[in-house]
């Protein structure tokens, strides 16, 4: 994907869930290669299953919330034809182990439902992280 050939990586990605289905990575990543190619209801497809399966007690970090992968910048996650549902928004702050004084890391997420439609709802929050490094629940939205 760095190589900007999504399809390419929808190829590879999926030849590692056909060896390492009980691996969720596996499901992420062919996830996120369906996203930059896409094809999001894919994409969708590959998250609802990490959200909605057990797994191995191997994997103690899965949990039935979405947790996204944010790196420094701007991120975007679509679900043009999301499930009725709550969707929990959570991240991992890597936490800050400089010994100078640092400056809080903010991020902002941007809630939308209806998107683009007369019955657009958003929902903006606003958060200061710092401290050590843990899992931060950010908000959830409701889709009906």
């Amino acid at each position: 994907m760095q190589l900007n050939e999504a399809s390419l990586a929808v190829g590879v990605f999926d030849d590692v869930l056909r060896f390492r289905d009980e691996e969720p990575q596996s499901y992420h990543d062919l996830g996120l290669a369906f996203e930059k190619d896409g094809r999001y209801n894919d994409a969708a497809a590959q998250f609802l299953t990490i959200m909605n399966r057990s797994w191995n007690g191997r994997f103690p970090e899965v949990v039935t919330d979405l947790l996204l992968p944010v790196n420094i910048g701007q991120e975007e996650f679509i679900l043009p034809n999301a499930a009725a549902g709550e969707y929990k928004i959570k991240t991992h702050y890597y936490g800050n182990r400089q010994q100078n004084v640092a400056r809080p890391t903010t991020i902002q997420v941007n809630l939308f439902t209806n998107y683009g439609s007369a019955k657009e709802e958003q929902k903006s929050v606003t958060m200061r992280l710092s401290g050590p490094s843990r899992v931060v629940d950010v908000g959830s939205i409701d889709v009906n």
